[in-house]
């Protein structure tokens, strides 16, 4: 039971970084999209 929650634990840490890189991305593609908008 426990190596169990120790390999999902694992998962978890591999997971969250890459959803807050995604996240970070696409706040950044969304700012520039408003950016192109205002000085279009």
């Amino acid at each position: 039971m426990l190596e169990r929650f120790v390999s999902l634990a694992e998962r978890l840490g591999n997971v969250a970084p890459a959803l807050s890189h995604l996240t970070l991305s696409l706040a950044v593609l969304y700012l520039v999209y408003l950016i192109g908008k205002l000085v279009s």
